[in-house]
């Protein structure tokens, strides 16, 4: 693993910028939604005020107009001639006397007569049952009035818009009768101009009947629709008619059942709010521009020394210790530098010590190993003589032998023998430890290896009554060092008897095959031992086990078996592994390249 993991990802350089351009634009976004809902509110509030004063101010005025239109027809229904004539049943007289009552808007003037019972006693068939029956229950309203006129809600005929003005006729405070005229709504051109320039270009005056019922008027003349939905609240009124949303202020015309509307486009009302948000967004992306310009000139002055010291923690890592980093700043990121620095030069020093110490190192264990080898050499030449000679007694050179003196040879021919295969081991390793130990690579057959392997071990095996069994591929081939696989087989299987108990079993499989377009050979060495513990399996193959008191102790053997034998499959371009169960025995597994 590198001591200095070198950076992913986005560079800060970049990182900080946009997290900081990213927080000051969600800031600037919900300052900018806050503040347009703010002023939308305002702007409408204002819209739906002015509307409502002006329609207060309208229908003060249309108040005053209808009251002394009220006041001029009661004051002409109760002329004396007309008192007399309903007094006396002379209906017919009366519509002369009334004709004074048409306005200049009226067309098809309707009258309509009721007797002092409230029954139509003239006019009845101009006005049509229909209309009639919108001014019946204007009778009682009038019989309460004794200066004026009332007024019915607007109704819709024929596609024009009508109500009725009803006046009572008295007699010494007695009714004698009623007089009803049908009026069209039908407004003068001039006093629409008039009022039009007084509200302005952008509002629109309408009546209504002051329940919302009835037909909705244009000051224009002409009905347009109710609308279909309204809200009102502390912001105002507002409605949404035709799919046009509208502000509107509206007021009972007193002495009436009308209202008056004056109502203005909702859009009308959020243009400034738009506009508003339209400058405030422009503000704040060129300020956010500039935010970030700034940002992004401060982090580079902040992480340029970073950048700076992990290029130079690079460096250090590739081996390049006399790389320093040139930070001339004041701050912490300067102290930062300069700590670097010594740190990078205590590193160099200790490096270049340790490469003293493991050069001196490897000189020492290289004496150590040639030492070894040599004495190793030395050693085994008296041996071979003492054997020799054991052997040359043991054959009746010097006379005749008693059984006594040739179990004694015996213990010694073993014990020899014993002592030339430690010896043997300790070579081996010594010249593995200084690379002189070289191996073949050739072509061999398996079998070949098992059988010398076998022949070795079998009776090891027999003697302690262990079943030894071979099951090996015809024709199965290896590539490497005949006699370094026989050592290794042997090796393995020796360890195989030596860790099984009396009884037991070990069986050696070889096989060739091809995995992953590689072609290779298994050989596999399975016993029913005391297994090794799964903290101590990798142990088994480091060298001198046995002496740091491994588990092996009780068995013998210098612990270097296993340490050699891997190291030779490795030199032949194989390799050595083991599992293994405590209690259910160990496998052993030598993998070497197949032609």
């Amino acid at each position: 693993m590198p001591i200095f993991p070198r950076a992913r990802g986005i560079s800060l350089e970049v990182k900080l910028p946009l997290v900081t351009s990213a927080l000051l634009l969600l800031l600037l976004g919900l300052y900018t939604w806050i503040a347009y809902q703010e002023v939308a509110r305002t702007a409408r509030s204002a819209a739906s005020e002015r509307d409502a004063r002006l329609a207060a101010d309208l229908a003060q005025l249309s108040a005053t107009s209808t009251a002394t239109r009220a006041q001029l027809m009661f004051r002409q229904s109760n002329q004396p001639v007309v008192q007399q004539a309903m007094q006396a049943g002379a209906f017919a007289r009366i519509g002369d006397q009334l004709d004074s009552l048409r306005v200049p808007a009226d067309s098809n003037f309707t009258l309509v007569l009721f007797d002092s019972l409230r029954r139509p006693v003239l006019g009845v068939d101009s006005a049509g049952t229909e209309r009639l029956a919108q001014a019946t229950p204007l009778l009682e309203q009038a019989a309460r009035h004794d200066t004026l006129a009332v007024n019915s809600p607007f109704f819709s005929y024929h596609g024009r818009v009508h109500y009725w003005a009803v006046a009572a006729v008295r007699v010494a405070q007695r009714d004698v009768g009623y007089i009803a005229h049908l009026r069209t709504l039908q407004p003068n051109p001039a006093s629409v101009r008039a009022l039009q320039s007084l509200i302005g270009p952008n509002h629109r005056l309408l009546f209504a009947n002051a329940g919302d019922s009835g037909p909705w008027i244009l000051l224009e003349g002409g009905m347009t629709a109710a609308p279909e939905r309204t809200i009102e609240d502390e912001n105002g009124w507002r409605y949404q008619r035709g799919g046009t949303w509208y502000i509107a202020g509206r007021k009972e015309i007193a002495g009436t059942p009308w209202q008056l509307i004056v109502e203005s486009p909702y859009a009308l009302a959020q243009g400034r709010p738009s506009q508003f948000l339209r400058r405030i967004g422009l503000i704040g992306l060129l300020l956010l521009v500039v935010a970030s310009i700034i940002v992004w000139a401060g982090s580079r002055r902040i992480t340029r020394p970073i950048r700076e010291l992990r290029d130079a923690a690079s460096a250090i890592e590739r081996g390049q210790l006399g790389h320093r980093v040139e930070i001339d700043r004041a701050d912490e990121l300067g102290e930062l530098g300069r700590s670097f620095n010594q740190m990078a030069a205590e590193v160099q020093r200790s490096m270049l010590a340790v490469q003293e110490s493991r050069a001196e190192a490897q000189l020492a264990n290289r004496s150590k190993s040639e030492f070894l080898a040599n004495m190793s050499h030395e050693i085994r030449t008296p041996i071979n003589a003492i054997l020799g000679y054991t052997d040359l007694i043991a054959g009746g050179v010097a006379g005749d032998i008693t059984e006594q003196q040739r179990l004694h040879l015996d213990r010694i021919r073993v014990s020899g023998n014993h002592l030339v295969g430690l010896i043997d081991d300790l070579l081996d390793f010594a010249r593995l430890d200084v690379a002189r130990l070289s191996v073949d690579r050739k072509v061999a057959l398996a079998a070949d290896s098992i059988k010398t392997a076998t022949t070795v071990v079998a009776p090891q095996a027999t003697a302690k009554g262990i079943a030894l069994e071979v099951r090996c591929q015809d024709g199965a081939r290896y590539l490497g060092d005949p006699q370094r696989v026989e050592q290794i087989l042997v090796n393995l299987l020796g360890n195989a008897v030596k860790f099984t108990e009396s009884g037991g079993r070990i069986i050696l499989d070889c096989a060739s095959a091809a995995e992953n377009g590689k072609h290779e050979t298994r050989f596999v060495v399975t016993d029913t031992g005391i297994g090794i513990p799964a903290d101590r399996l990798e142990a088994v193959f480091e060298p001198f086990v046995q002496a740091k008191g491994g588990y092996t102790r009780p068995h013998g053997g210098t612990g270097l078996g296993l340490s050699i034998s891997r190291r030779l499959a490795e030199l032949m371009g194989g390799s050595l592994t083991a599992r293994s169960q405590v209690g259910a025995g160990s496998t052993f597994t030598l993998t070497l390249p197949a032609p």
